[in-house]
């Protein structure tokens, strides 16, 4: 009997043992189930967050390569000659260009790849997306646009193109314009369509700047990086455009004087140049005035001259404007041959030291009724300019940039931004307007259910 209820004692530790072996591997199942479960579902929530990530990074990728697609497109020839760079065309062709570029790799992928362990292929991006919108904006970046156009300037001057330049757009030295050897046709715009289309129709003629009009305001340590700017444009103008004296290169243009045309804005060739002549002329006859009187030697001479005269201070002032006068066409001649002339002479810079034999030939004959003296340089010198003993100072091309240094920089980008058309519907393309240029652009789209946004300029 006790063997009896050993054994089943015996076997009921045994089952029990057995349950318990059961109830640890059931659970064990269970919490591995649970537990892959889990990292299924984290794997399938990555897999898919990784596939969102890379598809908005590609969508990313193609529509920026768009924008810059389209920045591509800029013209060549402008470029070349001009240092600036800008595409042509309006929103809605950029949007058509837009939509065709981003379109063609987003909508519609073609891009395949071969497989190393079987020779097939498939595409890389099976779920293809929509382009729901997309809208392009050039506003603000128009190459006329004041501030944009002078960015360009900027790039091209700091940049390597006006190094690159020099060279092809060499001035030929001691060529001088028609309007200095009075030997060649004179050139005027009067084509109303062109005219009408320039980006500065509506600036007037301007006389020499008045220095009076320039603000005077306490300096401030902006006003460097301002005047930095302002000499950059004006070597980019002197560098780029032709000029009277020195200034002429092989490169086709409608003006011969362009500089001169930014400066004065004529229409009329000869006239820029002209109007030049007269405000150098202007400016060197009351340097010279200054001169004479502050010159103890020549008051001394013209005192002398006076003596005899009934009126000595009348007299006094006429000698010394007429002897002004004769130094003044000497400096014009001298700057014409590409000569330079100081600011404010001193005895060694002054030409004319014959006094005779300049009053000589300044008699009656030779005042108009208006009192005005006539020809009486020519007839002493036949025209022909005095060296005198040292020769310094400001040459032709100088005194444009000293005119350029105190214009209205508006004024200047204007009359640039014309002759670019001007030249560039003259040797290029009869149809060329300089405002459908653009230099960046703004675009938005809706790709899937993400927005996208991008601003590209060069």
């Amino acid at each position: 009997m006790n063997i009896i209820l050993q054994v089943r004692r015996r076997i009921r530790a045994l089952a029990a043992r057995i349950d318990r072996q059961h109830n640890i591997k059931g659970s064990a199942a269970v919490w591995i189930c649970i537990v892959l479960s889990g990292v299924v579902t984290i794997s399938s929530v990555l897999y898919y967050a990784s596939k969102e990530s890379a598809r908005r990074s590609t969508t990313d990728a193609y529509l920026s390569l768009a924008t810059r697609s389209v920045l591509s497109t800029y013209d060549t020839e402008l470029l070349a000659r001009y240092g600036l760079k800008a595409f042509k065309a309006d929103d809605k062709s950029i949007e058509d260009k837009l939509r065709y570029y981003a379109g063609a790799s987003i909508e519609n992928p073609s891009i395949k790849y071969i497989t190393t362990s079987h020779q097939r292929t498939a595409d890389i991006n099976s779920n293809r997306v929509q382009i729901h919108a997309l809208t392009a904006d050039t506003k603000g970046y128009a190459i006329t646009d004041i501030a944009t156009f002078s960015s360009q300037i900027q790039e091209a001057m700091l940049g390597s193109f006006l190094a690159s330049r020099v060279g092809s757009n060499k001035k030929i030295v001691g060529q001088v314009s028609s309007a200095v050897s009075k030997s060649e046709p004179n050139r005027v715009l009067r084509n109303p369509s062109v005219l009408s289309s320039l980006p500065g129709k509506d600036l007037t003629d301007t006389c020499f700047p008045n220095l009076g009009s320039v603000p005077i305001h306490e300096f401030e340590l902006s006003d460097f990086g301002k005047a930095k700017d302002m000499l950059l444009l004006d070597e980019y103008i002197l560098n780029m455009f032709k000029y009277a004296v020195g200034g002429q290169t092989e490169q086709e243009s409608f003006f011969e004087n362009e500089v001169e045309y930014i400066i004065r804005g004529s229409k009329d060739d000869k006239a820029n140049y002209t109007a030049i002549s007269r405000d150098i002329y202007a400016y060197r006859l009351l340097m010279n005035n200054t001169h004479i009187v502050l010159d103890k030697e020549k008051m001394k001479m013209i005192k002398t001259w006076c003596s005899v005269h009934p009126y000595v201070a009348i007299a006094t002032v006429i000698i010394v404007e007429i002897w002004a006068i004769a130094e003044t066409r000497n400096d014009i001649l001298l700057l014409e041959k590409g000569e330079k002339v100081p600011f404010l002479k001193s005895s060694k810079n002054w030409a004319l030291d014959d006094l005779e034999a300049i009053l000589d030939v300044f008699t009656a004959d030779d005042v108009d009724e208006a009192g005005n003296i006539k020809d009486g340089y020519e007839k002493a010198y036949d025209n022909h300019a005095v060296m005198p003993d040292v020769v310094s100072g400001l040459n032709y091309k100088d005194h444009l940039r000293v005119i350029l240094g105190v214009m209205d920089a508006n004024e200047k980008f204007l009359r640039m931004m014309d002759l670019i058309q001007i030249n560039m519907k003259g040797t290029y393309n009869k149809d060329f307007m300089l405002r459908e240029y653009k230099t960046g652009l703004n675009m938005k789209a809706t790709v899937g259910s993400m927005d996208y946004e991008y601003t590209s300029t060069y």
